[in-house]
């Protein structure tokens, strides 16, 4: 059976931030981009790993289409 490295990324790194990875990527730029607004992906990573609850949830939102009352 083949294995998903995907999956294995995603078990790590626990639901929330593996949802929330996608908004990571698009806002560090893309591989060949080194850095944003001076920032570099070493620096967004770290941020990401001790990102928490809300600030996760707003990640992970970013791109979906939200109703306001």
């Amino acid at each position: 059976m083949l294995s998903n490295p995907t999956s294995h990324v995603c078990d790590a790194l626990g639901t929330e931030q593996a949802g929330a990875l996608p908004a990571l990527y698009a806002l560090s730029g893309s591989d060949n981009t080194n850095s944003f607004a001076g920032k570099g992906k070493h620096s967004f990573w770290e941020a990401f790993q001790s990102a928490k609850g809300s600030t996760l949830t707003a990640l992970a939102s970013l791109g979906t289409n939200h109703q306001t009352p």
